[in-house]
């Protein structure tokens, strides 16, 4: 059947993303450069495997509730949420600031993952300086 050989796909595809995820902030969870970490990983995870990039976002049926914390949400961005929270929390932005922040933040990180999969974008500089520039900047925090 092949709606269950599409969910198979993601399946498999969120799982080797979630452990790429994991594995980039394991050991530092809570440490304040967890978030940069989560970023380099993602964008690492769509250079590796551009063609994953559109299947999860664009044929795979993924759920993401952007309006409230969902723990059914996609894991890989649940794990990404959670982690930009903690970030907020302890950076002392307001409870209220977070959904924004974190759309922001997501925004950056796969608009770069959704640029550099799209082969008719070209660009020779490093995808990852791209997101250092923005996560440098003071106010992505606060």
């Amino acid at each position: 059947d092949v709606d269950e050989l599409l969910r198979a796909m993601r399946d498999h595809v969120t799982e080797q993303f979630l452990e790429k995820l994991r594995a980039s902030v394991r050991g530092r969870e809570s440490s304040p450069e967890a978030i940069a970490c989560l970023g380099y990983a993602y964008i690492d995870f769509f250079i590796e495997n551009p063609c994953y990039f559109q299947f999860l976002f664009y044929h795979s049926e993924l759920d993401i509730n952007l309006d409230r914390e969902n723990p059914d949400d996609c894991p890989p961005f649940v794990l990404f949420r959670t982690t930009a929270y903690a970030l907020f929390r302890n950076s002392g932005l307001p409870e209220k600031e977070y959904p924004k922040k974190l759309i922001a933040l997501w925004s950056v990180v796969n608009g770069i993952a959704s640029l550099l999969t799209n082969k008719g974008v070209r660009y020779s500089g490093d995808w990852h300086d791209i997101f250092t520039d923005y996560f440098a900047q003071k106010e992505t925090i606060r």
